[in-house]
């Protein structure tokens, strides 16, 4: 408790196993015995007692840094008059979890989107308050890729729950797991999160809440029965637009950070030497995608769905749908369309009423 004064939130969220694992002890045999410590106490408790030191210097905080919340947000709707503990802040993150998708958008770049990602089907039974960390925590691994320097986080959520596990952690272990693991993470990245609570008429929260429950319709994929059928005249060895859900290959890049992924937007990544390439990309980026296979010695297969009318298909097929250099006609068929999040106002879902096109390039 006293070192939560200069250590944050690390004192408590790394101690936070060995009380849960003492008062276990406690209600059943008293203040007598011996405990056994299990390995999340172990690794908590060694993680501390390996860093501590390193608070050593840091600045005492006390009552006299507490800022209203008005200061940082204009017209909050707060549960909480002030923030504690202030220190200067150069991000503030908004998040929200759905039931099947998670959103962090930054506040501080006009609410440029910073991580948008899928849940997969164990993370969707997860309860509300585990879906809200795990978006810290994936925003986090995604700085440790970019972030240099100390920072100082605020991070808004309507989650109370997430908003107290964020300072002193969680008896139950699936929430507690993640939020030490943000705590490693913000040791390592020198970075300090102030978690606000938010009520959930605030429009920052619905801005978040609206992005997490909107239906990615671009993130489309065709059946596994065709793609085998390719993949077995191919050997297909990346999927250059996929996430850890729909990935047709073990390597993939997917659009925001994955820490399976092999790289983070394709379009920034050189593609000359990935060997062959699976492509089914957001229609939106066909061009930009044609665009860089002119430019490039990769070599792969592209899926397109055959829209005669759109403002794309002219650069792949000619009037005779006869496929243009580089491109060459592979297959014409009706897959079965699958969305993620099961979207169904889309024209990308199921058996469609229109063809797709397999088209080899460069080969």
């Amino acid at each position: 408790m006293s070192l939560e004064h200069s250590h944050d939130f690390l004192a408590r969220v790394a101690t936070r196993s060995g009380y849960v694992t003492i008062a276990d002890h406690t209600q059943t045999f008293g203040w007598f015995g011996r405990v056994t410590l299990n390995n999340e106490t172990k690794e908590e408790l060694l993680f501390f007692k390996d860093n501590m030191i390193k608070g050593n210097g840091a600045l005492i905080k006390t009552a006299q840094m507490d800022v209203r919340v008005e200061a940082i947000l204009e017209n909050p709707i707060s549960t909480k008059e002030v923030v504690k503990n202030h220190k200067t802040c150069e991000e503030i993150f908004v998040s929200d979890a759905s039931d099947k998708k998670a959103v962090v958008y930054d506040l501080m770049r006009n609410s440029q989107t910073e991580l948008s990602y899928n849940l997969s089907e164990d993370e969707q039974r997860w309860s509300s308050s585990a879906r809200e960390a795990l978006a810290v925590l994936r925003t986090l691994e995604q700085f440790d890729l970019k972030m240099q320097g100390e920072k100082n986080i605020y991070w808004i959520t309507d989650s109370e729950v997430m908003a107290q596990v964020l300072k002193k952690g969680s008896h139950r272990p699936l929430l507690q797991g993640i939020v030490f693991k943000i705590a490693q993470l913000c040791h390592k990245l020198r970075v300090r999160i102030e978690p606000i609570h938010l009520r959930r008429t605030d429009p920052r929260i619905q801005l978040a809440d609206e992005l997490s429950k909107q239906k990615d319709t671009d993130n489309w994929s065709i059946d596994e029965a065709s793609f085998q059928e390719l993949n077995e005249q191919f050997k297909f060895d990346i999927d250059l637009f996929a996430d850890k859900v729909n990935r047709k290959t073990t390597k993939f890049f997917s659009l925001y950070f994955d820490k399976d992924s092999s790289g983070i937007d394709a379009f920034s990544m050189a593609w000359d030497h990935l060997g062959m390439i699976w492509a089914c990309p957001p229609v939106k980026d066909l061009i930009r995608f044609h665009q860089r296979v002119e430019k490039s010695r990769a070599k792969g297969v592209l899926i397109i769905p055959k829209w005669l009318t759109s403002s794309y298909i002219h650069f792949f097929i000619n009037k005779d749908s006869e496929a243009k250099s580089p491109y060459r006609l592979i297959k014409e068929w009706n897959p079965y369309i699958v969305q993620n999040e099961g979207a169904v106002n889309t024209a990308l879902v199921g058996i469609t009423n229109y063809s797709f096109l397999a088209l080899a390039f460069n080969l």
